[in-house]
């Protein structure tokens, strides 16, 4: 009966860390592939909010691609921490549907207010110009 018992409880471990490593190599290349996308697109609309400063345009990009990769890094890691024990392979899936379409759903609202905030930037900018 022991033997048994250890090899239900070595399964679960194993599904567990198979799961928790799936999870971390999917959003790590989600992480960059995102990030990179989002850098390399937000130029030119950064470009367009602060017009005529294309180096600060440059440095804000920088910056929010940091803290973007900064901010998603520290909720995949939270989360994970909370990840309970896994037992079955429907378990896993479960688990990693819900962790990365959470993450992912979380980061695209941020991403919407940061693009908002941006236009209202741009707009207060073209307010002051015109007065």
């Amino acid at each position: 009966m022991v033997g048994k018992t250890n090899n239900i409880a070595v399964l679960t471990m194993s599904i567990t860390l198979i799961t928790y490593l799936i999870y971390l190599a999917v959003m790590g290349l989600v992480t960059w592939f995102v990030g990179q996308t989002l850098y390399r697109n937000g130029d030119p609309f950064l470009d367009a909010v602060f017009a005529d400063q294309t180096v600060l345009a440059h440095r804000v990009n920088d910056l929010l691609l940091t803290g973007f990769y900064l901010l998603n890094f520290a909720l995949v890691l939270l989360l994970l921490q909370q990840a309970p024990e896994l037992e079955t392979v429907i378990e896993a899936s479960q688990f990693l549907s819900q962790q990365i379409g959470g993450v992912l759903t979380l980061l695209g609202g941020l991403h919407f207010c940061n693009v908002i905030m941006l236009i209202g930037l741009k707009h207060t900018r073209w307010l002051v110009e015109q007065s």
